[in-house]
């Protein structure tokens, strides 16, 4: 018998207490709803009577839209989106809109959010603590209780019959050091590792407060380094450490350029990207106001469309087939194309000369602008510092030298001597840079016509302000990825479209964004009494190697990189490669929390399984999720995670939302307790990350949780004591669009029944300017950068943009003659990674991946459309199978694979809990698993290709062999 949502909410609620805990472990196709198991709906309209609707944020994808939940009896019957949050309504409706009037109005939300009701009821769901029975990698479970669970993490003992094992509470020495003879290796508490999957605003920081209170410095590591690190690490070495993000201002764009950026496929978010490039498209149709406001440069006004987009890709993506033209160079030679187009900029003086010659913030005000570079800063020759003046840097003007804030403007071609020092000015090393080689050479690297890259230069700069280039992880998730990403950026300020309506924008930003810092806000991560972790993280990231004991005594090379611009989201690749090593110090205890290195990580899956498999060198190993998945298959206790749709957390949005935007994530089903703000899932013995931490931290007697967390009387007993405090400090204090409310409750409740608080849509922009702008200096020359060596090399980083060919760690050009295809990795506008592969509705649309190659690759070895072939690579010698999609439409000599099928966990194969076979579903299964196709660094050997600088994990180095099977 199946039964309906409803039935199901029912029966979880009776049998929470006994048969949970007594066989019935993951969700059986009998309790899933009848139209998620494929039935016709049954369940009623969202427009019947009775349907209550609560308004919260989505985890489909990471651009985190509205949605509006519609439930009825406790039970999720749809999702849609909240017209109140801009990724999900454009204009979105008005923050002071009633509830009910609000009903009025259906947000969108794309066809991965709407399934996300998939998610909630999988039948692959953990409902209640596992913990192994024989050998870790066994799949094999039993099940038992909170109590039991948190004691024996806790406390440790011989918990598995194979010896003694150091609990959280004796690893958690604060004071001892890691290594007396190695100091800055920190105390033995950096030995309990935390390792994240995808984290928000408040998720991160109450980790850190966990963390923080543990003692341990190894706490902020999540995936941002498989998913966007470099393409962040660009943005914050041009910008500064707070301005990582910046995209178009597309509605006011007048020509775009997408390097390696599909938003059609796999924009950040799908829906608002994709509605604005469509809004501004059919906008163009009949002229722009834009287009009177758009050059600088009269003699190309009228000769091209008011609204046009260029993808650069080697594949034809959704993006590519609706733009006005498509270049499909070489995978990871973007870097070469933005530098043929700034050598045809320069060779015609069509770059914004005023805009560069500003050396403050007083000469850029003067000319109308709100951000500057330091292009005509002068760089001392003999060490490649920029030359200062009592800390201050120089430019050259009017014949000498002159402190840059003192000087309106500076000369941007100047070779000179300073006090016998000889300069030059960061311009001209750039052209220099430039001219090292001629368009035909950058045309040649990428493989393209000169033609093709004159043309694009020419059009780029014809719209002046308007115009921006963009790109995302086809650019830059390569070995070369920060430099990549970094040389794009130039080409935006070789116009001087920072901080311009039409041009490049910061976004809206959000309110709080400390959540611990602001004036009137709650200490959400310090801890007042509590330690503060030192020492250096298991990942290398944010230290320097010449700081430690390793470089004093034998220099350079390092065992392995580090990566001390890297802030605190870390390097995810590295972790478990690092513990295989035990360097720079072996681990002790390991907390996954959603994190998947085994399916999402390149090249590493054997080395994955290897290390967790080995309790020597993970002696612990603890995991927080809602199902067994690749990684967590080799944990010692998996604590069952509530979904995204029944816990809390502070969202805040892409910079592609203008207005100012924070979204709230709160439960939609389940059950509060009004007096206390305890929460019952779904799953009543499941429990959100939140409480599982805080019944830890409560075990440990860590500072900063319990009755007084927060100040005499002032509780963290419960993920919404900490939520709760969260929000109010987003409600209150800041400028922007008021929340009514003249307590804090008051406040809190308004923005929980709109999902979060939002900007009115008016408020995007002050004149010709974003409301919001970055208004600092912008490095076209880093500094720091290029004082920073590479530990693998020593040799220095280059501070300027630059185009580099893919190396391994060691610095060897990679070259794999005997593999003939690159290959290049992309996502589907109905997939997103790990999250969406296994979800029953998504699978529908394309039950399985494929191999793309085009028919001039395909019929020289007798390929063709549908058949099976087999492909290999230096990391998959045997190979790996699947169908082959032969189309015109990926540049021949590359194939592409789509990343998010072929799971071998969460259900694709089976396991056993308490002597019982849980059963699979094979459909999970179906297709190309691609990370195990990618490509170890050749020189380490147990980690992806990476890139040194940026920390992106390599997804597009990869060659390959294709055969008919």
């Amino acid at each position: 018998m199946k039964i309906t949502r409803r039935e199901f909410i029912r029966t979880a609620t009776i049998l929470g207490g006994s048969a949970y805990l007594s066989g019935c472990h993951l969700l059986k196709s009998e309790e899933v709803p009848l139209d998620i198991m494929g039935a016709a709906a049954s369940d009623p309209l969202e427009t019947t009577l009775g349907i209550e609707s609560i308004y919260s944020v989505c985890q489909m994808c990471e651009g985190n839209c509205g949605l509006r939940a519609r439930i009825r009896e406790g039970v999720l019957v749809k999702l849609d989106g909240n017209p109140y949050h801009p990724n999900s309504m454009e204009p979105h409706i008005s923050y002071s809109t009633g509830a009910k009037e609000a009903l009025r109005y259906t947000g969108s939300l794309c066809v991965k959010g709407q399934a996300g009701i998939q998610t909630i009821y999988d039948p692959y769901r953990i409902k209640a603590p596992l913990k192994r029975i024989g050998e870790r990698g066994s799949g094999k479970w039993k099940t038992i209780n909170w109590d039991e669970a948190i004691t024996e993490i806790a406390e440790g003992g011989n918990i598995f019959g194979e010896g003694k094992v150091e609990g959280l509470r004796g690893i958690r020495d604060t004071e001892a050091p890691i290594d007396k003879n190695t100091p800055e290796l920190g105390a033995r508490a950096n030995q309990f590792v935390f390792l994240s999957g995808r984290l928000e605003l408040g998720s991160r920081i109450f980790i850190s407060r966990f963390m923080n209170a543990y003692g341990s410095v190894n706490g902020g590591i999540d995936d941002t380094s498989i998913r966007e690190s470099s393409h962040r690490m660009g943005f914050k070495l041009t910008f500064d450490e707070l301005h990582d993000h910046l995209k178009p201002d597309i509605l006011n764009t007048t020509f775009l350029v997408l390097f390696g950026s599909s938003p059609l496929d796999s924009g950040v978010p799908l829906q608002t990207v994709a509605r604005k490039l469509m809004k501004a498209k059919v906008g163009a149709e009949g002229g722009s106001e834009a287009l009177q406001e758009a050059g600088y440069e009269e003699k190309f006004k009228g000769k091209y469309k008011t609204f046009k987009w260029v993808v650069v890709d080697p594949r034809l993506s959704n993006s590519a087939s609706l733009a006005d033209q498509w270049i499909p160079i070489r995978p990871g030679t973007d870097a070469a194309l933005a530098l043929g187009m700034m050598r045809w900029l320069m060779e015609n003086g069509s770059y914004n000369r005023r805009f560069l010659e500003n050396t403050s913030k007083k000469a850029a005000q003067r000319d109308g602008e709100e951000s500057w570079t330091n292009a005509a800063c002068l760089v001392r020759m003999d060490n490649m510092e920029l030359l200062k003046r009592g800390g201050k840097t120089v430019v050259w003007s009017g014949g000498r030298a002159e402190l840059a804030d003192n000087a309106l403007h500076g000369e941007l071609e100047v070779e000179a001597k300073v006090n016998n020092i000889p300069c030059k000015s960061v311009f001209r090393l750039l052209k220099e840079r430039v001219y090292q080689r001629d368009i035909k050479e950058y045309a040649r690297i990428c493989g393209i016509e000169s033609s093709v890259i004159e043309k694009l230069a020419e059009e780029f700069v014809s719209y002046g302000k308007r115009a921006v280039a963009d790109f995302y992880g086809g650019a830059v998730q390569h070995a070369n990825g920060a430099y990549t990403a970094r040389t794009i950026i130039a080409l935006n300020l070789l116009v001087g479209n920072i901080d311009k309506k039409g041009g490049l924008i910061v976004g809206g930003g959000a309110w709080g964004e400390s959540l611990d810092t602001q004036e009137g806000m709650y200490a959400l991560k310090t801890i007042g009494d509590g330690v503060k972790p030192s020492g250096i993280r298991i990942d290398r990231a944010g230290h320097r190697y010449e700081d430690t004991r390793e470089f004093r005594e034998k220099g350079y090379p390092s065992k392995r990189p580090w990566f001390p611009l890297v802030p605190d989201w870390g390097v995810f690749q590295e972790v478990i490669p690092a513990i295989a090593e035990g360097y720079p110090y072996p681990i002790k205890a390991l907390l996954l929390y959603r994190a998947n290195p085994s399916y999402s990580v390149p090249a590493t899956r054997d080395i994955v399984s290897d290390t967790l498999r080995d309790t020597k060198k993970v002696p612990l190993l603890i995991a927080i999720d809602s199902e067994i998945t690749e990684t967590n298959f080799y944990a010692d206790y998996i604590l069952p995670d509530t979904t995204y749709l029944e816990r809390w957390d502070i969202c805040s949005v892409p910079p592609v939302v203008a207005t100012r935007t924070i979204g709230i994530r709160q439960p939609v089903v389940g059950n509060i307790d009004q007096k206390t703000g305890g929460y019952k899932p779904v799953i009543p013995t499941t429990m959100t990350m939140e409480d599982i931490l805080i019944r830890i931290a409560g075990k440990l007697g860590l500072p900063g949780f319990g009755n007084n967390a927060f100040g005499s009387g002032q509780p963290l007993n419960t993920a919404w004591d900490f939520y709760k405090r969260a929000i109010a400090g987003m409600v209150g204090g800041e400028a922007g669009q008021e929340v009514p409310g003249l307590m804090e409750g008051e406040k809190i409740q308004y923005a929980l029944v709109r999902g979060g608080r939002f900007d009115a849509y008016d408020m995007a922009y002050q004149g010709d300017r974003p409301r919001r702008v970055y208004g600092g200096l912008c490095r076209l020359y880093n500094e720091e950068l290029s004082m920073t060596r590479d530990s693998m090399t020593g040799k220095p980083y280059d501070g300027l943009p630059k185009y580099e060919p893919i190396t391994d760690s060691a610095g060897n050009e990679l070259r794999e003659d005997s593999y003939p295809f690159q290959l290049v990795t992309y996502r589907f506008a109905f997939h997103s990674e790990m999250r969406t592969a296994a979800n029953r509705w998504l699978l529908e649309i394309l039950p399985e991946n494929y191999i793309l190659i085009n028919p001039r690759d395909a019929r020289p070895l007798g390929i063709k459309n549908g058949d099976r072939v087999k492909i290999t690579s230096p990391n998959a010698a045997k190979g790996i199978e699947g169908k082959a999609a032969v189309r015109e439409g990926i540049r021949p000599g590359v194939v592409g694979i789509p990343h998010g099928f072929a799971r071998w966990g969460v259900g694709a194969k089976p396991v056993e809990i308490d002597g019982k076979n849980m059963g699979n579903d094979p459909t999970r299964g179906a297709g190309i698993p691609l990370t195990p196709l990618l490509s170890l660094d050749p020189f380490l050997k147990n980690v992806c290709l990476e890139d040194k600088i940026g920390a992106n994990a390599s997804f597009n180095d990869t060659r390959v062999k294709v055969v008919k099977i």
